[in-house]
Formats: structure tokens, sequence, C-alpha cells
């Protein structure tokens, strides 16, 4: 492996993939050390800091490919990590627009807003989080 990329260094990285792998990196870890101190601002930052690494890789393997086909050397590894790069990414997109659009969504914020349990054990619900995660689903009885 070390010699696959002997000629690769840090300096032929451009600077949007050092940043965004760098912002990515403290990014995932400020959400980790929240969640860990109890700290309830800025949930987000695991997220988008998940985002900005892909973004990151995406470029690394594009800066990668780059300086390979100037060599002259296989670029095979590197065209499979930009597609699966990729597709993550567009996986992403694709989820980040689609849960606020489901018919689940509004029902589980009707449902988080007004559950008594809920209420009781984390006090009232003040708003919800700009980047929508977890599961999509409607009990049968609920649809019934």
């Amino acid at each position: 492996m070390i010699r696959l990329y002997q000629n690769f260094t840090m300096k032929k990285l451009s600077k949007f993939t050092k940043i965004s792998l760098l912002t990515g990196l403290i990014m995932i870890a400020y959400g980790y050390i929240c969640r860990i101190a109890g700290l309830y601002y800025f949930w987000e930052s695991k997220y988008i800091g998940w985002i900005l690494i892909l973004a990151g890789l995406l470029a690394l393997f594009s800066n990668i490919l780059k300086i390979r086909r100037r060599n002259g050397k296989r670029t095979i590894l590197e065209i499979i990590g930009i597609c699966m790069v990729t597709f993550l990414l567009l996986l992403k997109a694709i989820m980040f627009i689609a849960i606020p659009l489901s018919d689940a969504y509004p029902v589980a914020l009707d449902y988080l807003k007004n559950d008594q349990s809920l209420i009781t054990e984390t006090g009232a619900i003040e708003g919800f989080g700009f980047i929508p995660t977890g599961e999509i689903g409607i009990p049968q009885e609920r649809l019934l």
C-alpha cells in the first residue's frame, strides 16, 4: 500500500480537500463531545461533519486519480472510491429531501410535541433540529 502511493504527499492535495477533511473531523469530534458533555447546541455538527468528510474523500480520490493518471498508473481503485463516495452523498441528499416530505414526518413531529410521557421526562419541546434523522414509519394501527 505504501508503494502504491509513494509519490503522493499532502502538498499535492487541494485546499478544499484539506479544509473539508479537517473541518469534518473537528465537527464530528464536537458532535460527540456535545453528547458526552450534555450540551444541547449545534447537534447537527456530527451530521454536517460526515458530509464534509465524504466531500473531502471525494476530492482526495479525485486528486489521487489526477496524479496517478499523470504518472501513467492504474486508477481503478480511485474510480471505485469516487463511485462509492458519490453514491453515499447522493443517498444522503435524497434522504435529506425525502424525510421531511414523507407522510410519517408530520405525524412524528405531532407525536413528539404532544406525548405527555416525553414532555414530563424532558420538558416542553421547544423545537426540532435542522437536519431530520432517524427512521420513517407509521404503525399499521394508526393508518386504519
